[in-house]
């Protein structure tokens, strides 16, 4: 609050026909001077989003949200085929069919090949098991593996509906995120505003003093005033003066957060803050149900709360067993001789396939029992959470709803209070033209009401916007 305690009687002279629709001309022009040519005049909801878009905290979220989705992917492949394939390669040795001299005869053939008898009537190979290295040959074997659950007891079922409310969290903690962001957004965007229209109304007084210094120093010299308005003047002045520097380090300030969390030179548009919504408030417990049904902490919270129960209803069901279908191809060929009838080395040559439906049960019990009583630790832990996130809510809600409703009396009241500062200005500045006499004191008084009321709205509206947007966070919505 800017103390005006010294501002003389003259001050009064060009402020009684003052409105609020020439303080907000005055306002604007104030702030088209002194807003750079490179600047981009933005409203409050581009301000969010530049700031939204560069916000690392965001861009942390965003990775959740995709590691979310990745669990979500990877339970919902949980129902495919779990496949298996090798392929191996190693030298061998080269298998080459022997059968008995006598039987090989052109007769004995029947038209056959001397190779295609020979595989056909081998009664062995040219090679022994004698341990050798001389290995002239190859061995390839491809082969396909594939297991599918046809039946777990729901398990898979549970895991797939723990990911996807874990993704749902993820998600409703990126709003909240959002929401709180867009709090410190309204305290950047409004604050900028309260210091431009505070240094408008502080130039008024400047502007004032400049006006009438000459004249008083006339009255002065006439001797027309006593020594405690003449200090009453200085005084004010003064305080007018260290205001003023006061309001152009909080510019400064309040320009360079802006450029940093919008990165890029933005200025606030030139709407007043008296444009803040001030409708009453929807009834309390309305807003207290909206709340506890929307906010994004209680969603994200309870949204985790059930994943967590799914997943150990899945790890309970972990002690059944399980049903699956089991399918195997195996193909084996190398360049030895592959005999038809004595099969000496069948093993290097030939295609197999098998399958067979599989009941199966994996009892690790260290392991088991941990991750069920780390999924019911979890579940007690997430309700405890949602149970104190809730009465916190509740209670903010409850401090943010009367602190709105005593800005809206403050300003109501302050406004009454200005119009009277206002008329009791007029009153002393009709007396000044008409030559009646006055009081120097009841000028000081009325121009420290005029400007400390105006002062005072300014501050009352910048709390109210603020407070508006710390609502609608906790209702998880717009609050008009």
């Amino acid at each position: 609050m800017y103390n005006i305690l010294g501002l003389l009687f003259f001050l009064t002279l060009s402020q009684t026909g003052t409105t609020g629709t020439q303080q907000s001309a005055h306002l604007k022009g104030h702030s088209e001077a002194k807003a750079p040519g490179t600047r981009q005049r933005v409203d409050f909801e581009s301000f969010v989003r530049l700031v939204l878009a560069r916000s690392g905290a965001m861009k942390s979220l965003s990775g959740d949200v995709m590691k979310a989705q990745s669990l979500s992917d990877a339970a919902d492949a949980l129902r495919w085929p779990t496949v298996k394939i090798s392929l191996m390669g190693a030298p061998s040795h080269k298998y080459v069919c022997v059968v008995p001299d006598a039987w090989n005869t052109p007769e004995a053939r029947g038209g056959m090949s001397e190779e295609e008898f020979r595989r056909k009537f081998c009664v062995g190979t040219d090679r022994d098991d004698t341990f050798t290295l001389q290995l002239d040959g190859y061995v390839v074997r491809f082969e396909a593996q594939a297991s599918v659950p046809l039946y777990t007891f729901g398990r898979i079922d549970d895991y797939r509906k723990a990911a996807r409310h874990l993704g749902d969290s993820a998600l409703s903690t990126v709003s909240a995120a959002r929401m709180q962001a867009r709090v410190l957004a309204a305290k950047l965007y409004f604050s900028r505003k309260l210091a431009l229209e505070t240094r408008s109304v502080l130039s008024e007084g400047e502007k004032l003093l400049d006006r009438f210094q000459e004249r008083f120093d006339r009255l002065d010299g006439a001797g027309r005033l006593k020594p405690s308005d003449r200090f009453r003047f200085r005084l004010g002045a003064l305080d007018v003066r260290r205001a003023v520097s006061q309001a152009e380090s909080t510019l400064k300030t309040t320009r360079k957060l802006m450029d940093v969390y919008a990165g890029q030179g933005v200025e606030a548009d030139r709407s007043p803050l008296s444009a803040v919504s001030r409708t009453p408030l929807a009834p309390l417990e309305r807003l207290e149900a909206v709340m506890l049904a929307a906010n994004p902490q209680i969603v994200a919270l309870r949204q985790a709360l059930v994943a967590a129960r799914f997943r150990l209803s899945a790890e309970k069901k972990a002690w059944y067993p399980q049903v699956g279908l089991f399918v195997r191809y195996r193909y084996t060929t190398s360049n030895s001789e592959d005999p038809e009838n004595a099969y000496l080395n069948d093993g290097l040559h030939g295609n197999s396939v098998s399958g067979a439906l599989v009941v199966r049960s994996t009892f690790d019990w260290s392991r088991m029992r941990m991750a069920e009583g780390q999924a019911r630790a979890q579940v007690v832990s997430l309700e405890g959470r949602l149970t104190a996130k809730r009465q916190e809510l509740i209670s903010r809600l409850g401090a943010v709803y009367s602190e709105i409703t005593r800005l809206l009396e403050q300003i109501r009241l302050t406004s009454k209070a200005l119009k009277v500062a206002r008329a009791w200005v007029a009153v002393i500045k009709e007396k000044d033209d008409t030559g009646a006499p006055y009081d120097p004191k009841d000028a000081v008084a009325a121009v420290k009401a005029y400007f400390q009321y105006r002062l005072e709205r300014l501050v009352l509206y910048y709390r109210l916007a603020v407070k508006r947007e710390e609502l609608a966070a906790l209702v998880g919505s717009s609050v008009n």
